[in-house]
């Protein structure tokens, strides 16, 4: 059984993201409605729960935020729906770890999938990769998201994983009725499904490498 908390939204103890958001465990996320500030804009979190109140999944929205990292920007042990509003903009400095697999990444659903939903915008400037998750990455609804990245690696990534007890085989790349910019410093494909495929409806996908 799952809650969606209503819209009331409270102030977080740690109110400030403007240097990034990484949370490994679940039990950890807020169970409330939550806004924190992140530059000039601000980043909302909307919990859904399970019967025991910890949180499974949930929806991130950036309003015209504004985080500047030493590594990771947005990481979260579970599924998530990133919603953009205005024009938001993501900067790592660093390409160091955010996880334990050892994940260098801005955007990063850990063990999980994600979909990146407009109207807005979102610019990711990252020493590592980009966007990440281990299951399915969905870009739709009018998002346009522009990736450049400098650590040699994919700049957008969706894929399989095996450690310890979790084995996820595949994960596919959707992108529908949005446009993606990629300008990535990289050897590898800039945009790649591990184990998946990449599906292109309606957008605009534009790749430098």
């Amino acid at each position: 059984c799952l809650t969606l908390l209503p819209a009331t939204a409270f102030a977080a103890a740690e109110q400030d993201k403007s240097a990034g958001w990484i949370e490994l465990l679940a039990v950890n996320l807020p169970r409330e409605e939550t806004v924190y500030t992140a530059g000039s804009g601000t980043i909302t979190w909307t919990p859904e729960l399970n019967s025991e109140g910890t949180a499974v999944s949930g929806t991130v929205t950036l309003d015209s935020a504004v985080i500047a990292a030493e590594k990771g920007g947005i990481v979260l042990p579970v599924p998530f729906t990133l919603v953009l509003k205005g024009s938001s903009t993501i900067t790592t400095r660093t390409g160091e770890p955010v996880s334990p697999e050892g994940v260098e990444c801005a955007v990063f659903s850990r063990l999980n999938s994600l979909t990146i939903t407009g109207p807005g915008s979102l610019t990711i400037n990252s020493a590592g990769r980009a966007i990440e998750a281990f299951g399915d990455l969905t870009i739709r609804d009018g998002a346009a998201v522009t990736v450049n990245t400098q650590g040699g690696d994919h700049a957008v990534y969706s894929g399989n994983i095996k450690t310890g007890d979790i084995n996820i085989e595949r994960g596919n790349i959707t992108i529908e009725d949005s446009t993606l910019f990629i300008t990535a410093n990289s050897t590898n494909p800039p945009l790649y499904a591990n184990g998946g495929r990449v599906s292109i409806q309606n957008s605009h996908v534009y790749v430098k490498s």
